[in-house]
């Protein structure tokens, strides 16, 4: 008993972070889940961060303001789009600005396992990726993608993932 007191205080303690348990759980697919933890940990090598290359720092996506990671996801007129649709599909009102405020309203909002939370819970992970998969795709291969078709691809992954746990569960959206 005395020596686990001992370890207790002498052990480092964090703060505890509101956003792991809704990035890493069993319904996110682990690239996804990788991108959002990446991004909640303000990891992505975005044009703000990379300044010391030297590079033109514009929003390869809206080909306008300055990318950094709040305009990635959020701001830019092209995610804006993706996460409007996204956002009106799954019946979300609540606009998101930040990676931070969206893992928060999750944790918050998406509680429990019916078919709507587990869509919520995946929808955050899947569309920060293929947000980020586009501006990629765009700046190292040139190819520019629609917005129909990455929230296709969003939906798509989403009813995949609902339909795996339950075959009927599709009947509800």
């Amino acid at each position: 008993m005395c020596i686990s007191l001992g370890y207790e205080y002498f052990r480092y303690k964090t703060a505890v972070l509101p956003w792991p348990s809704a990035i890493w759980n069993a319904f996110v697919t682990p690239k996804h889940a990788f991108i959002l933890w990446m991004a909640a940990r303000k990891r992505l090598p975005t044009m703000d961060r990379l300044t010391f290359l030297d590079v033109d720092d514009a929003c390869i996506l809206c080909v306008g303001n300055k990318e950094s990671e709040a305009h990635l996801f959020f701001l830019c007129p092209f995610s804006s789009l993706v996460w409007r649709r996204i956002r009106d599909w799954l019946g979300i009102t609540r606009g998101m600005s930040s990676i931070s405020s969206a893992l928060k309203w999750i944790k918050k909002e998406a509680r429990g396992s019916s078919a709507s939370s587990i869509a919520k819970k995946v929808a955050l992970p899947c569309t920060v990726y293929h947000i980020w998969n586009a501006r990629n795709r765009r700046m190292f291969e040139g190819k520019v993608q629609e917005v129909e078709p990455i929230v296709f691809k969003i939906k798509l992954h989403i009813y995949k993932t609902l339909f795996s746990l339950d075959p009927n569960v599709c009947v509800e959206f």
